[in-house]
């Protein structure tokens, strides 16, 4: 009798195994199809926005100003000359989007650091910050970099990385709104 009843647990389990064979290949083609939606709209969002900018291309060309609200920095930083940070109703900073606008973030790692070689650092940019050997600056162009190294060369301190990059719109952002809190 046990022989039976063993039998009929197998069938079942194995029926149960067919059935969550079942479901799953049914979840697997419902996710396959929301993919390719999902890919589809992606799709068609890049094409709108790059019409987008082509249309704001076209009035900037003509003499229009064009106001843009959007939570997209790094999409207006692609689209617009000029932006304005507002804070509690308020314009907090304007700013034309270009080079001279944005300081260069730099970072070194020197052979050594002394009050003596921030000091004249601070000659080149400003926000001079040292710890240990890395030494962090911003300069207003990158055009000062190579007379920085060769100030650095002259004064014998080795210099063992430099790397310069502009701060985003994001950054700039973050400096000037400050910590946004997220509604929740």
């Amino acid at each position: 009798m046990t022989d039976r009843s063993d039998e009929q647990r197998i069938r079942d389990l194995e029926t149960a195994l067919e059935e969550l064979r079942g479901e799953v290949q049914g979840m697997q083609s419902y996710f396959e199809k929301q993919e390719a939606w999902h890919k589809e709209q992606l799709a068609a969002a890049h094409l709108e926005r790059n019409e987008l900018r082509d249309v704001i291309r076209e009035l900037r060309a003509r003499g229009t100003t064009v106001f843009i609200n959007s939570h997209l920095l790094s999409e207006v930083e692609v689209t617009c000359d000029r932006v304005a940070f507002v804070k509690d109703g308020r314009v907090v900073r304007e700013l034309t989007l270009g080079a001279e606008e944005r300081a260069v973030e730099v970072e070194m790692r020197l052979e050594r650091t002394s009050p003596t070689v921030l000091a004249g650092l601070a000659r080149f940019g400003r926000d001079v910050a040292a710890d240990g050997p890395r030494v962090r600056l911003r300069v207003d162009d990158e055009t000062v970099l190579p007379e920085m190294t060769r100030w650095l060369a002259g004064c014998g301190v080795g210099l063992f990385h430099l790397a310069a990059r502009r701060r985003t719109l994001e950054e700039v952002f973050l400096e000037v709104i400050g910590d946004v809190p997220v509604a929740g």
